[in-house]
């Protein structure tokens, strides 16, 4: 439901440096529209009464939900969380102070299709099985579908096909996909930009039912593109020389990319590897900008008061911090790979003043989202059975469940059903690692080595799994405690087209494209 739109208002907006060029407009975007069976089942639960109707000028009786991710940003990034080098997200820092925000939020994986996984079913990797590209997401519900079944409008944008070919678009009357741009010989993701111009139509458009809507942007992601190059001219004049590769090659040092030399096994000096850095944020800077433009949108439509806002990232990066990885964000379960930013912003009608500004510094964990949505939406949880808590009663304030851990896990490439490759062989190569953190230190299950690792959570290079046994032996109890609790379901092939696979081949989470392309 959009309210009357008022007169447009700059009050998210920050400037555009010098020299930005202008950012690309949406392409032609394809939407799915529900399967007939589903469609049906969430016009019988309008018509039963569930819809949450009403004229246009009246405020929804419940909110619309705003569910953004930001791929690959992590928390200690954010001015809010801490970052003092520059100041790249005023925004996100100014939509702080009218939020909550949980200090210590954790990631359920280091991977962007399983952490998704996680936000949207609260179960963890193991429990909904899309644990890589080659998966897909079990038969559990999702948010969207308990938001659908409630009489939501469901809807969803992403520059990632593929987050819609694997379980992920179950629920959502519409997703828009964002093809790829082709610059400078090289193949880009749609930007944030693109998004905002495609989604807010959709957003501010008058309608009787409230939205639940999904925006997934990727400008923090490696490559960390043309974007961030130009902002991150705002924070230094160091000069390096640069190239873009192709699938695993990334960024290359030097004037011409070198075949094979990924970026997260390059040997940088230190100027190389902070000018990467600054990219970074860059790119952290024009998103947090492009956010400030869709937050002005909804604002100027009367829609941004009526929204519950949920901002978090599927995962972190690794910014050159440890040697074995460099940047990138797998395979390891390290802070950076895994604590993520996590604002709710609550509307005026759910007490939003009253708790604006609000810090919690308990354990949150990415399962715990769709629980506290549900919780603080009013919406019926149906058959889920999440493995993550209600944070809802911290969130207002009023105490109730605190976590003592998180877990999360990771899991490489699925190559059961490849060619040549038996089904033990395949769970050998698998390259399982499981965490459980507290606030103080973190214990890493090495599952197909066999082996665990205990580290001081300011100190992850440091393993004192071996100095700390009685530590170490109360965690690995613990761990196992933990594990017990998880319910394993049976996921499917995703069944991926070329198309798709090419485009994951572009990314670098592929070796080549189909057919050798």
């Amino acid at each position: 439901m959009a309210g009357h739109h008022r007169a447009p208002v700059r009050r998210w907006t920050v400037s555009t440096p010098r020299g930005l060029p202008p950012g690309r407009r949406a392409a032609s975007v394809r939407t799915r529209g529900l399967s007939r069976p589903r469609r049906a089942l969430y016009l019988l639960a309008l018509a039963l009464g569930l819809g949450l109707g009403g004229c246009q000028d009246e405020p929804p009786r419940t909110p619309h939900v705003l569910f953004i991710t930001l791929d690959s940003v992590r928390a200690d990034r954010l001015g809010s969380y801490g970052y003092q080098q520059r100041d790249c997200t005023p925004v996100l820092d100014a939509l702080a102070t009218e939020s909550v925000l949980f200090e210590q939020s954790f990631a359920a994986s280091s991977f962007t299709p399983p952490s998704h996984a996680s936000l949207f079913t609260g179960l963890y990797p193991s429990e909904h099985g899309l644990t890589y590209w080659n998966r897909k997401l079990a038969d559990v519900p999702t948010a969207a579908e308990l938001f659908a079944a409630a009489g939501y409008r469901t809807l969803a944008i992403s520059p990632l096909k593929t987050l819609f070919l694997v379980g992920l678009e179950r629920g959502f009357e519409q997703t828009f996909e964002l093809p790829f741009v082709q610059e400078q010989g090289r193949m880009l993701l749609g930007d944030a930009e693109a998004i905002n111009a495609t989604i807010l139509p959709e957003l501010t458009a008058p309608g009787e039912r409230p939205f639940f809507a999904w925006l997934h942007y990727y400008d923090a992601h490696r490559v960390y593109g043309r974007q961030g190059e130009q902002w991150a001219r705002r924070y230094t004049d160091a000069r390096v020389p640069l190239a873009v590769g192709d699938s695993e090659d990334y960024y290359q040092l030097g004037p011409e990319p070198r075949p094979g030399k990924a970026m997260s096994q390059a040997d940088l000096n230190p100027a190389q590897a902070r000018f990467i850095s600054d990219r970074y944020d860059g790119g952290l800077a024009y998103l947090d900008q492009q956010l400030g433009k869709l937050f002005d949108a909804l604002e100027a439509a009367g829609v941004l008061d009526d929204t519950l806002i949920v901002i978090t990232a599927d995962h972190g990066e690794v910014l050159s911090e440890h040697a074995e990885q460099w940047f990138s964000h797998d395979p390891h379960l390290v802070d950076e790979n895994i604590r993520v930013p996590l604002l709710l912003r609550l509307p005026p009608s759910a007490g939003g003043a009253e708790h604006a500004g609000r810090r919690v510094a308990s354990l949150a964990s990415g399962v715990d989202l769709l629980p506290t949505l549900l919780s603080l939406a009013g919406v019926d949880a149906g058959s889920s059975r999440p493995s993550g808590i209600d944070l809802a009663p911290l969130v207002r304030g009023a105490g109730g469940a605190r976590r003592e851990v998180v877990f999360a896990e990771r899991q490489a490439k699925d190559r059961r059903g490849e060619d040549g490759v038996s089904d033990d062989e395949a769970l050998r190569l698998r390259d399982m690692s499981r965490m459980l953190r507290t606030v103080t230190h973190k214990l890493v299950h090495h599952v197909d080595r066999g082996t665990f690792a205990l580290y001081d959570v300011n100190d992850e290079r440091t393993d004192l799994f071996g100095s700390r046994p009685e530590q170490a032996a109360a965690l690995v109890a613990r761990y196992q405690a933990e594990l017990a609790r998880l319910s394993t379901l049976q996921s499917a092939d995703s069944g991926l087209d070329d198309e798709a696979l090419a485009q994951l081949a572009e990314l670098g989470y592929l070796s080549k494209a189909p057919d050798g392309q």
